[in-house]
């Protein structure tokens, strides 16, 4: 489960940083003045070979340094100013994404049910995307966890974050769908929404300019936060593991992973057309993480956590021996250990063609 976590933070790392790279470039872009035509430059931009290549060196940069330095007491106090201060960003964006003209559509795209929706394979997606936002299976977890102190009440920081993480997610959907249907672009179009979008939102708005450069300096803030979380996974392996200086383990570390990384950043300009089973470079990345790893990883921690380590030994650990309340212990128990594993898996196998090829 532990090299599991590594690899996939590794991998993780390698394709986040091209959207890290996007960030960076867009706030330059923010404070010259946002592209009228934002669908056309993010083409252009994505599809040009040296911009994506410096913009991903640079976040690769930003997060290897942070981490050099030591991340708890930086990261922990900046995010209590700048996370609330994203939040803000994202509504007043809602207010004006949702007051354009045909903002309605995207709405009603963003709330009404399609049923017809609900196969295997949007259930994976859905977890995966769940695994990937909470950082389960990617050892970030198990990593940051070790800074905790013993009276810290996990349970009431589980519910927390993951109250929070799906109220920030309903959020942005209400700033990004109804701009898309506003200004007519495709909903499909995945991570790039986000850059093609809110910049006409910005556009539309009094003082844009300004705003637009704030939102994306806060939305960088926000990805160094989870790339400095991949890097620590590998970076804490590496220095216990060979015994190197964490300065030493940062910069190996990082170079192995831009290595992996920079094909991804030009999968969507030079390199588009390679394809390994149907999927670029980036696509790749992320489905080997959100659809194949992540989901092994959880079922593996299920069964540590019921089986190996035991669940009374759990439960001691995040009740501090009692002293923290957690009442919902007994069901939390079984679902470890009968439920979660047995649905992950099901979800895992049914979405899967390959897999159940394997069988046949």
């Amino acid at each position: 489960m532990g090299i599991l976590a590594v690899i996939t933070s590794f991998i993780g790392l390698s394709y986040y940083a091209v959207l890290g790279g996007w960030v960076i470039r867009y706030i330059f872009v923010s404070v010259t003045g946002l592209p009228k035509s934002s669908e056309a430059f993010f083409t252009s931009f994505t599809g040009n070979t040296g911009s994506q290549i410096i913009y991903y060196l640079v976040f690769m940069v930003i997060t290897v340094a942070i981490v050099v330095m030591g991340i708890q007491k930086g990261i922990e106090k900046s995010c209590k100013i700048m996370m609330p201060l994203l939040i803000v960003c994202l509504i007043v964006i809602v207010i004006r994404s949702c007051t354009l003209p045909g903002a309605g559509e995207g709405i009603k795209f963003f709330l009404k049910p399609d049923f017809s929706k609900l196969t295997p394979g949007a259930f994976l997606s859905a977890l995966g995307q769940v695994f990937f936002s909470l950082s389960l299976g990617t050892g970030a977890t198990i990593t940051y966890g070790a800074y905790l102190g013993k009276n810290q009440n996990i349970p009431k920081s589980a519910v927390s974050i993951a109250f929070f993480d799906t109220m920030v997610a309903m959020i942005a959907g209400f700033a990004i769908l109804p701009a898309v249907f506003a200004f007519g672009f495709s909903p499909t179009s995945g991570p790039s929404l986000m850059f093609q979008t809110l910049p006409a939102v910005f556009d539309e708005m009094t003082g844009g300019k300004i705003f637009g450069v704030v939102f994306f300096v806060l939305v960088l803030f926000a990805a160094v936060s989870t790339s400095i979380a991949f890097l620590e996974v590998v970076v804490s392996f590496a220095v216990n593991t060979f015994k190197v200086g964490r300065a030493k383990a940062s910069v190996i570390s990082a170079v192995l992973i831009t290595c992996l990384g920079i094909p991804c950043a030009l999968s969507f300009g030079i390199w588009s057309d390679i394809k390994i089973a149907g999927k670029t470079f980036f696509d790749l990345g992320d489905y080997l993480v959100s659809n194949v790893s992540l989901p092994i990883g959880g079922i593996l921690a299920c069964i540590f956590i019921g089986w190996v380590w035991k669940s009374k030994n759990a439960e001691k650990e995040v009740t501090n021996e009692g002293k923290i309340s957690f009442k919902l212990v007994s069901v939390w128990s079984v679902l470890i250990k009968f439920v979660l594993p047995v649905v992950i898996f099901i979800i895992f196998v049914t979405s899967n063609p390959w897999i159940m090829d394997l069988f046949q």
